[in-house]
């Protein structure tokens, strides 16, 4: 019973304080094959590819039930393969919700639509996060310009990067920029972060490739023409296709390998996700601007619209909450003292479209590794095998504290109650702070009403202590030091 109840507070603090697992794609479901109608063939075995388990997809297997009994992780949507036929139309509705809900699911989404649609889009209005495309079609036209704005775990600027793209050997030996489709903005999704800009033969300016992470999976766009993508990573504008490709499939949904620092066109949230111990400040950061080009002067609000701290203020820097030149501002509040996850939003008034735009929620979970114990009798229980690990306090109830705010007590004036024993003890669990020895106990402190208090049991690292007195219809206060 004892270890129960405290397993709803400091073990369960400790479990909010775990990173999430995530890794990379393993069961990959290829809708439509690899091979592409107008050239191209996604490589699938070999070298760096055996890594994963391949498999083909038809158009009547496209559902939830197929991908689950096959255990998938990852689906590619090959628009431009001859099933598909270079329209989503080719699939039903329920089989785009099926798409979704696997996204939703934590499931990873890779669209390719390799030189679909000459003159036209292909219609991803479908998707939780829509947007059309402009599409050249297979012109043959090498050259164009091809830009990396971010380095993440799908591609880098950086030649030192493991992830590094050779964007000048794509462009001036393939013609995967060339006939290149990219995204028409009039009608992407704020959720959309960019990863790629260039422009293609018919001096259309665009993202051909760029991603969106869901609340627990993420969804990957690219437009590029893969006739000459190669069957393995290599130097080559062909083995720099097929790097790409290798790199979607590494990726995973987690902030680190994709930060979202840029969006498509709108507003973003960094960082994504966060979790930190209650009562500290946090900041994230608002990117306003299309295509990597920074909106100035645009004026962001924030709001925490759920959660522990729902509604609370904070302030912006630049004070004036206005971008900078970099189309960035900050924001910054500060959690109470209760744990859970807040959900924050930004917007902006877009001059373009006449609207309001509202970024995707980034997520702040707040943790506490102390919580304070109370209850009205003591115990001796042994949590572990360190003097510090002794349980003193038969536990009632258990609140999240940090060392400069605990909860205070009120003693209701009823002479009825003088002579009541109230027991505390403070719990600290910190793998950070002290990996070998998370877990430590304070000492036990016993007050007793309207008469003394005084301190039991020991601990070395964690001390608590209170006033000497609880007086009747006034709140009992108590403090405690980490050592």
């Amino acid at each position: 019973m004892l270890l129960r109840r405290l397993s709803g507070g400091l073990l369960l603090a400790a479990a909010a304080l775990a990173p999430l697992a995530t890794a990379q794609s393993v069961n990959v479901g290829i809708i439509g094959g690899p091979n592409i109608i107008n050239g191209g063939v996604l490589p699938t075995a070999g070298g760096a590819f055996a890594a994963f388990n391949f498999q083909n997809i038809t158009i009547a297997n496209a559902n939830a039930a197929f991908y689950a009994a096959q255990n998938l992780d990852t689906v590619v949507l090959n628009v431009a393969s001859s099933a598909m036929g270079c329209t989503t139309a080719t699939l039903s509705a329920s089989q785009k919700a099926d798409l979704n809900t696997f996204v939703n699911g934590g499931g990873k989404l890779i669209i390719y639509d390799s030189e679909c649609t000459f003159g036209g889009s292909v219609d991803y209005s479908w998707l939780t996060y829509p947007f059309n495309t402009v599409n050249p079609g297979p012109a043959g036209a090498f050259g164009g310009t091809l830009t990396i704005f971010e380095d993440n775990a799908l591609s880098s600027a950086n030649p030192a990067d493991p992830q590094f793209i050779d964007s000048n050997a794509i462009t001036s030996q393939t013609d995967a920029v060339g006939d290149m489709n990219v995204v028409d903005l009039t009608t992407v999704h704020p959720a959309w972060c960019l990863d790629m800009t260039g422009t293609n033969s018919v001096n259309f300016t665009g993202t051909p490739h760029m991603y969106a992470r869901d609340a627990a999976g993420v969804l990957i766009y690219n437009g590029f023409d893969v006739d000459f993508i190669a069957s393995a990573v290599g130097p080559t504008g062909g083995g720099q296709l097929a790097k790409i490709w290798l790199q979607e499939l590494q990726t995973s949904n987690s902030q680190s390998d994709l930060p979202c620092g840029v969006p498509v066109n709108g507003i973003t949230l960094t960082p994504g996700m966060a979790t930190n111990n209650v009562g500290t400040p946090h900041t994230v950061t608002a990117t306003v601007g299309t295509q990597g080009v920074p909106l100035v002067g645009a004026l962001v609000t924030f709001a925490i619209v759920s959660g522990p701290n729902t509604g609370a203020s904070g302030v912006c820097t630049p004070p004036t909450c206005l971008t900078d030149v970099n189309g960035q501002v900050s924001f910054t509040y500060t959690g109470g003292l209760n744990t859970g996850t807040d959900m924050i939003v930004a917007s902006f008034f877009d001059p373009v479209s006449q609207t309001i735009i509202t970024s995707q929620p980034a997520s702040k979970t707040w943790v506490s590794e102390c919580y304070l114990l109370l209850g009205l009798s003591s115990t001796s229980y042994s949590l572990g095998p360190d003097p510090d690990d002794e349980l003193l306090v038969d536990p009632l109830i258990l609140y999240p504290v940090i060392t400069t705010q605990v909860p205070p007590l009120y003693i209701p004036n009823d002479p009825g109650l003088v002579g009541l024993p109230v027991f505390a003890q403070v719990g600290m669990y910190n793998p950070t702070v002290f990996p070998n020895n998370p877990l430590s106990m304070s000492n036990g402190w016993r007050v007793v009403v309207g008469q003394g208090a005084q301190s039991y049991g020991t601990s070395t690292r964690v001390l608590l202590a209170g006033n000497p007195i609880a007086t009747l219809g006034q709140n009992y206060n108590w403090f405690f030091v980490i050592q």
